[in-house]
């Protein structure tokens, strides 16, 4: 119960730091702003796990080691 409330009171504190980057990320490169990732947990059972987007959108799915100009992504 207590890390609930830590957390929660660690989301409202950082919110408006949040708010800035969700600001940064769709003024670069739009929508969608938060990247969804499948993650398995305890048990073998599933769970999502969001993020602010750190990539471009439309980069293709290929190790950067083979794209002859990673400066084009």
């Amino acid at each position: 119960m207590i890390s609930r409330i830590i957390g929660l009171t660690l989301f409202i504190l950082l919110s408006p730091l949040f708010f800035l980057f969700l600001l940064i990320i769709y003024i670069d490169d739009g929508f969608p702003i938060l990247y969804k990732q499948k993650r398995v947990g305890i048990n073998n059972s599933i769970f999502w796990v969001y993020k602010f987007r750190s990539m471009k959108k439309n980069i293709p799915d290929i190790p950067t080691h083979l794209v002859n100009n990673p400066a084009q992504l």
